[in-house]
């Protein structure tokens, strides 16, 4: 039998499904382009923004294409769909957990005839935003077959499918009047990029110039981001964002009754994610978010064929069991995302660019005190070294963050500033009078507006991976349309950031760690004149040595004359190159970056250094106890989810029953407290009798306790 139309009947009898179907000719009809917004026509389902929102007061909706739940989403154009139904009701046990409600959509199988299509959309308003929309579809192997009665005919033994979807949007961004974006004029905006502190010779403060310089007249306001709002053009933000997704379909027709389906998907996109500032628009250093997402799906098909009757008695007299079918389906796909400073880029070696504001060389110089010292067995007045102090001096700027070298420029090279210079000596002074060390960001204005230079700060990247296997069968059985079913669903969760501006704070913290304390064993005297002077070197303590140190040391040691295992390390005299041929992130062990709980990383499914991990071997104890290994491993997180289910369908008198029971079985498969309110050991008084050891001060207040008392 050829098919050749369907329609989705006005009252469907036997559906205990609450929701609507919609026919692919109700989707040509509306206006929207997206699944989302299409769902969103259905009664219950709650719209946002153009997409769906809410089913029945729940978000998130469960998805269903090609028979299995998708998790990345759907990038079919809507030429593609043959139906999408909506369920928010009578849920049928072969889906499950859809407490809101479900989308099940189909897509139109591979035809016997080319049909093509390509559509283009765009505004030529200030968005410019395009679509272009491809859909093909077609034999791919046809072959005549000889029927009983002696004549041919042709059919489709490999169908394609394909379909492809591009967007582009110059900007996004509008606002409504009431609503609109407000802006510091361009001239006052450049002004403060190249001169953003102002010195006051009376009280001898430094302040920023925006916030002495900024009125009310200061700000113009726009509704969307066009060139014609901005004197300066090059203000006006990068907002471009792209993407492209392709779906590709091979059928294959083994007989009449068997097919297989291999099905492929693509879909990457690039957007900016700003946060737009008065001040700082663009803000310098937008956050760039990227995606890639790819996947298979392989589907089979086994229909049984009923035993065939030639009269009406023969047909009451076959067999019970009828339309026999099974199905098995697998399904896998990857999604991979990154975040990242688009003035930087996306790569791990970038990270050191981020807070690297200037060259800066520090000498340490000895200080000394007097007091009394045993010499040669003679108590005399002496000046003891007791430390070192620091002597900072300006080198140059960054290239990679000129703006806020700009701060640093004016404090040591200003006309301006010179009554403040000879006190821009340490770190401190440098901060006090509004200047930047590497890993240093300005303060907002009025703790309002982002401060002019002001970059992103952070880098991050994941990758989910979803298995789904699935295998039902189903059958006519004596009246009752019987279906049976199991479902294993597996995601592997992997995500990784670093806070890569305050690399910076972390490697001064870290580096000389290990001789950071004076050698009073080996003093070393110097007469000046008469009065004895007494130094001391510095203590090596290697066993407190950190990774960072060990590392960067050694690449030091081999690249530059004059490094020790006691050389005092500058860190700040080193460009970001320096640090990226000393081994990168790699120089620092998990450790360091977690940083005594103020962590500068965040990872699961990768280890510190941002490469992916496997979890092979993985356990519990080696996280916490890593012994002389750099990395402390956390692996994905790869909850499992199996379901089994039955269902019937049947008849009795003029009521139709649909029963279904399903069992779903979750593990979170990660180790969880013992007990969500305790942090620390915990035991019972029956613990503490029979170890006295664990008890302080005695145990006479456990007299009247009972055993199982915690």
């Amino acid at each position: 039998v050829d098919i050749v139309a369907d329609k989705v009947p006005v009252i469907e009898i036997g559906s205990a499904e609450q929701g609507a179907r919609l026919s692919s000719d109700d989707i040509a009809r509306m206006p929207g382009t997206s699944v989302e917004s299409i769902v969103a026509s259905v009664g219950g389902v709650g719209f946002s923004d153009g997409g769906t929102g809410t089913a029945r007061g729940e978000s998130g909706m469960v998805t269903m294409q090609g028979g299995v739940r998708k998790r990345t989403g759907i990038n079919v154009p809507k030429d593609a769909i043959a139906e999408i139904q909506v369920i928010l009701g009578g849920t049928p046990a072969s889906i499950g957990e859809a407490i809101g409600g479900t989308q099940i959509i189909t897509l139109k199988p591979p035809t016997s005839q080319f049909k093509g299509m390509v559509r283009w959309e765009g505004y030529l308003d200030y968005r410019l935003y395009n679509s272009l929309v491809l859909y093909l579809t077609g034999p791919v192997i046809k072959k005549n077959f000889v029927q009983a009665d002696g004549s041919s005919v042709e059919r489709t033994l490999v169908g394609f499918r394909l379909t492809g979807q591009a967007q582009y949007e110059k900007s996004p961004f509008y606002r409504v009047k009431g609503y609109r974006y407000q802006i510091v004029n361009d001239d006052l905006v450049r002004q403060f990029e190249e001169n953003p502190l102002t010195y006051d010779p009376l009280t001898g403060a430094v302040n920023y110039s925006a916030e002495t310089a900024l009125r009310k007249e200061s700000f113009h306001e726009i509704t969307r981001l066009k060139k014609k709002d901005f004197t300066d053009a090059s203000r006006v933000p990068d907002l471009q964002y792209y993407g492209a997704a392709m779906e590709g379909a091979l059928d294959f027709r083994f007989s009449d009754y068997a097919t297989l389906t291999l099905t492929g998907e693509f879909s990457a996109s690039h957007s900016p994610s700003a946060t737009l500032s008065p001040l700082a628009m663009p803000l310098s250093g937008s956050v760039v978010s990227e995606g890639l997402t790819y996947g298979l799906t392989v589907d089979f098909t086994q229909r049984f064929p009923d035993a065939e009757a030639s009269n009406e008695d023969e047909a009451k007299a076959s067999s019970p069991i009828k339309n026999v079918m099974y199905n098995i389906t697998a399904m896998y796909t990857r999604s991979k995302a990154k975040s990242y400073n688009e003035n930087f880029g996306g790569s791990i070696n970038d990270i050191f660019k981020y807070g690297y504001i200037g060259k800066f060389e520090t000498q340490k110089i000895p200080t000394y005190e007097l007091t009394q010292y045993d010499y040669n067995g003679i108590q005399q007045w002496a000046m003891v070294q007791n430390n070192w102090r620091d002597q900072v001096t300006y080198v140059s700027g960054s290239t990679y963050n000129p703006i806020l070298s700009n701060y640093n420029e004016q404090l040591f090279h200003s006309e301006e500033f010179q009554d403040i210079r000879p006190y821009l000596t340490t770190i401190d002074y440098i901060r006090q009078f509004k200047g930047l060390y590497n890993g240093d960001s300005p303060s907002s204005i009025y703790s309002l507006i982002s401060n002019v230079g002001v970059q992103s700060t952070s880098f991050a990247k994941s990758q989910n991976d979803y298995l789904y296997l699935q295998a039902k069968a189903s059958a006519d059985v004596l009246g009752h349309e019987i279906e049976i079913g199991v479902q294993y669903d597996q995601m592997w969760q992997s995500s990784y950031s670093l806070a890569a501006y305050g690399l910076w704070t972390l490697m001064r913290q870290n580096a000389n760690y290990h001789i950071s304390q004076m050698d009073l064993d080996n003093p070393h005297y110097e007469m000046r004149g008469s009065q004895l002077y007494v130094s001391y070197d510095r203590l090596c303590e290697e066993e407190k040595q950190t990774p960072f140190d060990a590392a960067f040391r050694e690449y030091l040691m081999s690249h530059y004359d004059g490094i020790t295992n006691t050389t005092w390390i500058d860190i700040d005299r080193y460009s970001p190159e320096d640090f990226v041929n000393a081994g990168g992130i790699e120089m620092f062990s998990a450790n360091e970056l977690f940083n005594s709980g103020n962590s500068y990383v965040s990872y699961i499914g990768y280890d510190h250094t941002g490469k992916k991990y496997n979890g092979a071997g993985w356990s519990l104890e080696k996280f916490f106890n890593p012994g002389d290994s750099k990395y402390q491993y956390l692996p994905s997180f790869s909850p499992i989810y199996v379901a089994g289910y039955i269902q019937d369908k049947f008849y009795f008198q003029d009521l139709i029953f649909n029963v279904g029971v399903r069992v779903d079985y979750f593990d979170g498969n990660q180790y969880v407290m013992k007990d969500p309110y305790l942090l620390y050991p915990c035991y019972t008084v029956a613990d503490l009798r029979a170890n006295p050891e664990l008890v302080s001060g005695g145990d006479s207040y456990l007299a009247l306790a009972g055993e199982d008392w915690t």
